[in-house]
């Protein structure tokens, strides 16, 4: 399945989307939007994790698609980001809206917990398949990122949209951001390693076509309004400029930590496998190859 994509901001090349087409004539008040939300240089110090929320946050030029922002800026709001990892997201919008409180959660805490600069920014070891100890109707916006290959269908349904929408206050946001779990414009290296790692998913019973279900999730519960989808699709690789070398490298690192299992489900060597995925680097630069991200976001009743 391939992809029409349209012109590119700036050098790092994010293609356009139905939802935001570029103007023609760049300029002003948009170069400025651009340059504020620009992927950095790599540096010594600076973590995969930390680039992408950079790329993530060019891609959608912005941290959030949910009308929130006024309400941050009025302050003494309270976010939740769950399964913030090592606070990036967090972190970058406690600076930006310091009146506001930012409240990040997950598995294992980031070890900045204790050396947290913002003070208007903390942390929680949880699970949210445990449950929070937060009271209900606690937070003005909750955020969740990338949890499609973490949970089960049903801890989807049960457990994490149940907790989310609990802990959001009525008035309150809830949004989701993903990924796809499928590629435009694939060739056959790229469909083998794809269904391979879907075929893994499955095996630990995710469904790894969870995200096209989000909407449907939130609107089962009953509680949640004015739900909307928004999508993006990039190009990986070098064709897609910053943003594609990176976004490359992190599927490349996620099939790489689950290579031993991976590898004996597809019946080859580790070795063998390890020249799929250079194969695969080489097809996807060549042919353009794209995935798609999304936010799904509603408004508690």
């Amino acid at each position: 399945m391939g992809c029409k994509c349209g012109k590119y901001l700036d050098d790092d090349r994010v293609p356009d989307s139905p939802d935001n087409p570029q103007p023609n004539n760049i300029g002003g008040e948009h170069i400025e939007l651009i340059d504020r939300f620009s992927i950095p240089n790599e540096s010594q110090d600076t973590t995969l994790s930390k680039m992408l929320h950079c790329v993530h946050r060019f891609i959608w030029q912005g941290n959030f698609s949910s009308p929130v922002e006024e309400r941050l800026k009025a302050g003494n709001a309270r976010v939740l980001n769950v399964r913030c990892g090592d606070g990036a997201w967090l972190l970058d919008n406690a600076l930006q809206y310091q009146s506001s409180n930012f409240f990040g959660c997950d598995v294992i805490v980031p070890m900045l917990q204790h050396n947290v600069s913002q003070l208007n920014s903390s942390f929680l070891q949880a699970n949210i398949l445990d449950g929070f100890r937060y009271d209900k109707n606690t937070f003005d916006f909750v955020y969740l990122q990338f949890g499609s290959y973490s949970y089960t269908e049903n801890e989807w349904k049960e457990k994490v949209i149940k907790e989310l929408v609990r802990v959001c206050k009525p008035g309150g946001w809830i949004e989701i951001m993903d990924c796809e779990n499928k590629f435009y414009n694939e060739h056959e290296t790229t469909k083998r390693l794809g269904n391979a790692y879907r075929l893994y998913l499955e095996s630990k019973c995710i469904n790894p076509l969870i995200s096209s279900r989000f909407e449907e999730l939130l609107r089962g519960t009953n509680q949640i309004n004015n739900i909307q989808r928004k999508e993006k699709i990039c190009i990986l690789g070098d064709k897609g400029g910053k943003a594609g070398k990176y976004l490359l490298q992190d599927i490349v690192t996620t099939w790489q930590s689950s290579r031993v299992v991976i590898s004996e489900s597809m019946g080859i060597t580790i070795d063998e496998y390890n020249k799929l995925i250079q194969a695969f680097t080489n097809e996807v630069n060549k042919f353009k190859t794209s995935i798609k991200f999304l936010r799904v976001y509603g408004q508690k009743a």
